[in-house]
């Protein structure tokens, strides 16, 4: 039995690691889900925590009723049922529950030694993202990145060349997004305990989280900076590690390195120089930007995309009338909302051959949007969003009384807004589902500022 616990730690750390190559697959298999099952079996060596834990019990009722509405819908819409997808979010909310429970908890904090771990995976995942950002740029080896990238098609590759824009960290994951959401919450973490990060680690990670110039990353740090000041003016007292990390991070996020700038002899912008005298031969109608008055997305520090107010235009446009049906039904019903003028357009315009243009064209937009939003769901980007639309106010109610009962009990502890900041930051997160990780982050950030 000892000797399965020993390999059970082992297996966790390897599943932690595997969780940051998101970008990579072996055998057609993600290795981020690899390491989230991974880290989950850690829970089997600690069983007793969960046969007297009365929390679980409450979640667990609540779970049977989310499976009840899922079930559901599977019953009245059977052809609509993909059982990898609906057992892997299913195992997603079980997981984050059980290591929530589990990372709460300190004989598990001290059996992993994290505090130390994770201090070190922090200075060597930073000096690994500064690195394949330069080896980007300058054509440098970099492990093949064999998974497809965020978006519908299933074939598509990873973009890693902006050859107008600036050249965006992606770290060993898919979309920089993707690295702050999972990057982020642990250096927070280890600024704002007792064993805090060197300097030089603190300027590597902070110069990382930056140059992926997420808009995100970029609110986060201003309420970082926010909270602190509002720290000075009540305790005099303030985190200059916080202060130091937010300026940074905002810094490095205005800061335009443009690839083909720097090295116009790569490969990328080679191929996309000749593209773009082919394209000015035979088409003078299409006009290439330059990319030194390139401005991007910089023109505002709050600068949402597109897709992401849609997103909310849609929760508000329907919060009265959503059919909440599940975790199946959560992006048909946004796909539908945002394919609407999509689908009279087609109709409009090409009444005798309805799949023409999506067949042809799907990645077009011609005044109402790409066509692929009829064909493929698409990722709602909010795990608020998601869950609400998937089961309905069920969701918000849960939220409130956990909350209202955590404030009840832990007001009086001042370090307990800082467990209220890593709530918000996995909430507002753009990673559409909570899963085994966001349940580590959230025991492990309960049990340093509110046990």
């Amino acid at each position: 039995m000892q000797k399965l616990k020993v390999i059970n730690k082992y297996c966790f750390y390897l599943g932690f690691l595997l969780i940051f190559l998101e970008a990579y697959q072996i055998f057609s298999i993600p290795l981020s889900w690899i390491g989230l099952s991974l880290i989950f079996l850690y829970s089997f060596n600690f069983k007793n925590i969960f046969t007297t834990n009365p929390l679980l019990k409450v979640l667990l009722i609540g779970f049977i009723i989310l499976i009840i509405i899922d079930l559901s819908f599977i019953a009245s819409n059977p052809h609509l049922l993909n059982i990898q997808y609906f057992v892997l979010r299913i195992f997603n909310i079980i997981s984050f529950v059980v290591l929530f429970i589990l990372f709460k908890n300190n004989d598990v904090i001290q059996d992993l030694q994290l505090d130390t771990k994770i201090k070190n995976f922090i200075i060597i995942f930073s000096v690994l993202s500064i690195y394949i950002y330069f080896a980007q740029i300058f054509d440098l080896f970099e492990p093949l990145r064999n998974r497809s990238n965020t978006s519908v098609y299933s074939n598509s590759l990873q973009t890693t060349f902006w050859p107008e824009a600036s050249h965006r960290a992606l770290g060993t994951f898919r979309e920089p997004s993707y690295l702050v959401s999972y990057f982020l919450p642990l250096i927070y973490l280890r600024i704002k305990s007792l064993n805090k990060l060197s300097f030089t680690t603190l300027i590597l990670c902070s110069a990382i989280i930056g140059l992926a110039k997420s808009d995100f990353s970029l609110v986060f740090c201003a309420f970082l900076l926010l909270i602190e000041i509002i720290e000075f003016i009540t305790r005099k007292k303030i985190d200059y590690q916080i202060v130091i990390f937010s300026i940074i991070v905002i810094s490095f996020s205005q800061i335009n390195i443009v690839e083909c700038n720097l090295n116009p002899d790569s490969k990328d912008c080679l191929n996309y120089f000749e593209e773009k005298e082919e394209a000015n031969i035979f088409n003078d109608d299409i006009v290439f930007n330059d990319s030194n008055n390139f401005t991007e997305e910089n023109d505002s520090l709050i600068d949402f995309d597109n897709e992401r107010f849609a997103i909310y235009r849609f929760v508000l446009d329907s919060f009265d009338n959503i059919d909440h049906k599940g975790v199946l039904y959560a992006n048909i019903v946004f796909q539908e909302y945002s394919s609407k003028l999509t689908q009279i357009e087609m109709y409009l315009t090409n009444r005798t051959q309805p799949n023409y243009l999506l067949d042809n064209f799907p990645t077009q937009n011609f005044g109402t949007g790409r066509y692929s939003l009829i064909r493929y769901p698409i990722n709602l980007q909010n795990k608020l969003v998601f869950y609400y639309v998937s089961y309905g106010p069920l969701v918000l109610v849960t939220i409130i009384l956990l909350l209202l009962n955590l404030i009840k009990n832990y007001n009086n502890n001042f370090q307990f807004k800082y467990f209220i900041v890593i709530i918000l930051f996995l909430i507002l997160s753009p990673i559409e589902e909570l899963n085994s990780y966001f349940g580590f982050i959230l025991g492990y950030a309960f049990h340093q500022f509110v046990d």
